[in-house]
């Protein structure tokens, strides 16, 4: 027998050159936690007596199950049930107007009084709310930013990652 030895070439190729991974393969790694950006409502509630909210995330979601969002509504909190994927990162909840319904600004609840960045607003009713991906596993930071942004639209404020813009949602 023979008893050679060779070193090992430890080098890579460029990416993108023959031979590496990013030349045979789609292999993407992106592991953002998706987020809300924003939460608009294109319509005034006194037309059919609803509002639908139009949740805006910072990237594709998949949701399971029943979510909703709890509003603040005077005398009786009430829910903004979720209704449809618009679109990969954009997802549709409508709140039906009550009889006793009675507030001038309809706003999100929350459990941190004047703070307003409550991830209980949102309640995934035993569903999720989850990254898109081949097999999503990765939930979305479901938090309303920044603090004293609220439903109203008394404050529009557009910041870095993680900070939501919040539009008119009057009643």
């Amino acid at each position: 027998g023979s008893d050679s030895e060779m070193d090992a070439n430890l080098s890579l190729p460029p990416p993108g050159s023959t031979g590496s991974l990013s030349a045979t393969s789609n292999v993407v790694v992106d592991s953002r936690v998706p987020h809300i950006v924003s939460l608009t409502s294109p319509q005034s509630p006194r037309e059919h007596g609803t509002v639908s909210i139009f949740v805006e995330f910072s990237v594709g979601v998949v949701v399971t199950g029943s979510p909703y969002i709890l509003l603040e509504n005077g005398n009786i909190d009430r829910r903004a049930t979720f209704i449809a994927q618009v679109e990969p990162m954009i997802l549709e909840f409508r709140y039906t107007v009550a009889l006793g319904d009675d507030v001038t600004d309809l706003d999100y609840w929350t459990d941190e009084g004047l703070f307003r960045s409550s991830a209980a607003t949102f309640q995934l009713n035993g569903g999720s709310i989850m990254r898109q991906s081949a097999s999503p596993f990765l939930p979305a930071d479901l938090h309303l930013n920044p603090a004293q942004g609220f439903l109203d639209g008394t404050i529009s404020v557009v910041a870095e990652e993680g900070v939501a813009t919040f539009a008119d949602l009057k009643i």
